[in-house]
C-alpha cells in the first residue's frame, strides 16, 4: 500500500508500492480517496503515465484503474478531480516473464463468400451506424486479451500470466486467418464440428507451433432474427438464431463468436463506459448474450467472462461451482470496476483451490521445462510421478470438478480414489507436467476435449 496525506485529505493505492515490478503490460490499481471537506466531492481521478492521461470514476471514495506500461520504469501520477486536488506519484517497473517460451497466438478467422472473396470483408456484426471493420475487431480483441492477462496475473497466487505475441505497438498481435470455406458451409456446422474444422486448419498452417496455444474468433458469426422476439426468449434460443455461434475451449484452441463485438471497447478509455452501458439491446438486430440484463454493458461483461472461461479450459481447468469456471463468469466486471471487496459464492473470489493450483504451476504461466513422456506412470490404480504429484482433480461427465486432493509435500506415488460417477481425472506434478485419464474407457488422453461455456442460470 502507498498513500499520501495532506491537510486536504488522503489518496491511497492498494497492494502497490513504489518501484514494484509487474510481469504483464496492463497494471490494475485500486485505491481510496478521502477529502477533509465533505462538500468537496471527488467523483473522478486522473491517472497519468508519461503524459498519457486516463480518467476513472471514483465511487464511494473507491477507484480502480488500468494503466498501460512500457517495458522498464514507468512514472505514474494520480490526481483527484475536485476543488482541492490530491496527488500521488509512484514508479512501476514492467518486466515481461521472458523465461517462458510458451505463448498464446490470437486469430481472427475469416471465410470466403460465394464469389471467392472474403465474406463481408471480415467485418463483424453491429448496428448500421457503427464501425465494424476487421481492423477495429483486431483492436477490440487485442484489448480484451490484454485485460485478461492482467485478470489472471492479479487473481492467481503466483501473479504470473500467460504470454502473447505482441505487435509493434506493444499490444497483443491478432493474426487474420482464412478458412477456405463459405459462410454457408460454416453456418451448417455444429459448435463441435466448427471447433474441429478450425483446429485442423490451424494445425495444418504455418502458424502451428508446439509452444503456442490459440485463441480464435469467428468473424462470420451472424445473428438472424426472423420472428418477433420478446423478453422471455431463452439464451439457448438466441444462440440457435446466431449462425456460426461457438464458445468452446480445450486442448490447444479456444474458439468464440464475434456476434457481440458491438458491445466491446477498442481503447482503454472506453472500458469503464462499456461495462456500465445501460443501453438496451435491440433483439431484432443484435444478439443478446447479456446473461439476462438485456443491456450492452451486460453483454460485454458476459462475453468477456465467457472468454476468460474458455481460456481456463485451454489451460486444463474443468468447471467449478463458483468463480470464472462456473456460470458466474459474468461477474468479471467486478474485477475491473470500482467496488468494495467482492467475493463470489463459495468464499473465493475467482478460482477454486484446485484451479488455482493448476494455474500457478502451469507451464504456460511459469516457464517450466518441456513436458516429459515418462513424468507419470500408471500401474493399476497407482499413479507414480518422477517429480511428485502436487494436485489431483476428479471430474464428472460435464467437466465439473467434484473433488480434489492437494499434496503439500509432492507425492512420488498416489493411490487413485475413483468413484462410480467419476468420468475423468487430471493430475499435475511440481514441474507442471500433466497426466489425464478418461476413467470411463481407461484410455490416456493427450488432449482435452473442448468444453462449452456454462449457460447463465
Amino acid at each position: 500500500m502507498t498513500s499520501k496525506r495532506s491537510d486536504r485529505g488522503t489518496l491511497r493505492v492498494n497492494k502497490v508500492r513504489n518501484g514494484m515490478t509487474i510481469h504483464y503490460p496492463l497494471a490494475s490499481i485500486s485505491g481510496q480517496v478521502t477529502s477533509v471537506d465533505k462538500n468537496d466531492q471527488i467523483n473522478s481521478i486522473a491517472v497519468i503515465r508519461d503524459e498519457i492521461l486516463f480518467k476513472w470514476t471514483v465511487s464511494d471514495g473507491t477507484f480502480k484503474c488500468l494503466v498501460p506500461l512500457k517495458i522498464g520504469r514507468n512514472s505514474v501520477a494520480f490526481e483527484t478531480k475536485n476543488s482541492f486536488p490530491l496527488t500521488l506519484d509512484i514508479d512501476l517497473i514492467y518486466r515481461p516473464h521472458k523465461e517462458n517460451e510458451r505463448f498464446i497466438r490470437i486469430l481472427y478467422v475469416v471465410c470466403r463468400d460465394q464469389w471467392g472473396g472474403i465474406f463481408e470483408r471480415g467485418c463483424f456484426q453491429s448496428l448500421p451506424d457503427q464501425d465494424n471493420s476487421m481492423k477495429l475487431a483486431q483492436q477490440k480483441i487485442s484489448l480484451a486479451i490484454l485485460m485478461l492477462q492482467t485478470f489472471m496475473g492479479e487473481t492467481t497466487p503466483s501473479h504470473y500470466s500467460f504470454r502473447t505475441e505482441t505487435g509493434q505497438n506493444g499490444m497483443p498481435k491478432v493474426h487474420v486467418f482464412t478458412i477456405e470455406k463459405t459462410q454457408n458451409e460454416l453456418w451448417s456446422l455444429s459448435q463441435q464440428d466448427l471447433w474441429k474444422l478450425v483446429a485442423e486448419n490451424v494445425l495444418a498452417s504455418k502458424l502451428a507451433n508446439q509452444n503456442c496455444k490459440f485463441l480464435a474468433f469467428c468473424s462470420f458469426s451472424r445473428y438472424v432474427c426472423d420472428r418477433f422476439v420478446n423478453s422471455e426468449i431463452s439464451s439457448d434460443e438466441i444462440k440457435k438464431m446466431t449462425k456460426g455461434y461457438v464458445a468452446l475451449g480445450g486442448g490447444g484452441l479456444a474458439l468464440l463468436s464475434s456476434a457481440c463485438f458491438y458491445s466491446w471497447p477498442a481503447t482503454i478509455d472506453q472500458i469503464e463506459s462499456c461495462f456500465t452501458n445501460t443501453r438496451s439491446i435491440d433483439r431484432s438486430l443484435l444478439m443478446d448474450d447479456s446473461g439476462g440484463s438485456g443491456t450492452f454493458g451486460g453483454c460485454y461483461s458476459n462475453t468477456l467472462g465467457a472468454l476468460a472461461h474458455e481460456i481456463g479450459h485451454i489451460f486444463d481447468l474443468g468447471h467449478s461451482k463458483f468463480g470464472i469456471m462456473s456460470s458466474a463468469y459474468r461477474d468479471i466486471e467486478k474485477f475491473f470496476l470500482a467496488s468494495k471487496d467482492f467475493v463470489l459464492d463459495g468464499g473465493t473470489k475467482w478460482w477454486s483451490r484446485s484451479a488455482s493450483l493448476l494455474l500457478t504451476n502451469h507451464k504456460w504461466f511459469n516457464g517450466h521445462q518441456d513436458s516429459l513422456e515418462d513424468a507419470f506412470r500408471l500401474t493399476d490404480t497407482t499413479l507414480r510421478s518422477r517429480y511428485g504429484v502436487m494436485v489431483i482433480e476428479y471430474r464428472e461427465s460435464s467437466g465439473l470438478g467434484v473433488r480434489f486432493k492437494e499434496y503439500f509435500l509432492p507425492a512420488k506415488w498416489v493411490k487413485l480414489e475413483i468413484h462410480p460417477d467419476d468420468c475423468s481425472l487430471i493430475a499435475m506434478d511440481i514441474k507442471g507436467n500433466i497426466f489425464r485419464r478418461d476413467v470411463t474407457n481407461s484410455i490416456p488422453s493427450m488432449y482435452a476435449r473442448p468444453q462449452h461455456v456454462i449457460p447463465m442460470a
